[in-house]
C-alpha cells in the first residue's frame, strides 16, 4: 500500500534501518489488534522523511498475505514427533506459547491438525 501511496520512498524504506524497525514494531503490534480484532489500522509517524502512513487492514487480508507461513506451521510439529520417536495419537497435550499463537488462525490450524484434541491456550496477563 504504501508503495502504491508513495512510489519514489519505496527504495529509500527497503535500505532505511530506522524505517524497517518502524515497520517491525508496528506490524507486531497490529498482530495483537488483530487477534482480538476483525480490523485494524496500521499506523506509522515519520515512516519516512517525515511522511506519516496509516493504512486500514482486516484480519482476513493478513491471513491472505500469510498463506505460505500457515501451510507450513505444522512442519516443527511434525519434526518434534519424530525426534521423539512417537505419534500425534501418544499426544495426550500440546501447550501452545508465543505471541503468534493468539492469532485465531493458527489456533484453528492447530485445532484440525490435532484432530480431537484441544490444544490449551497460554494464560495471557
Amino acid at each position: 500500500a504504501f508503495q502504491t501511496k508513495y512510489p519514489k520512498f519505496a527504495d529509500g524504506i527497503a535500505s532505511n534501518v530506522r524505517a524497517l524497525r518502524k515497520l517491525e514494531k508496528e506490524a507486531m503490534n497490529l498482530k495483537h489488534v488483530l487477534s482480538a480484532n476483525k480490523d485494524g489500522q496500521f499506523r506509522v509517524e515519520s515512516l519516512y522523511e517525515d511522511t506519516d502512513f496509516a493504512h486500514p487492514i482486516s484480519r482476513a487480508t493478513l491471513e491472505e498475505w500469510c498463506t505460505d507461513l500457515f501451510a507450513a506451521f505444522s512442519q516443527p510439529i511434525e519434526d518434534a514427533l519424530r525426534v521423539a520417536k512417537t505419534n500425534l495419537e501418544a499426544v495426550d497435550a500440546v501447550e501452545m506459547i508465543g505471541g503468534g499463537w493468539r492469532i485465531p488462525r493458527m489456533q484453528q490450524l492447530l485445532h484440525e491438525y490435532l484432530q480431537s484434541k484441544r490444544p490449551d491456550l497460554p494464560v495471557l496477563p
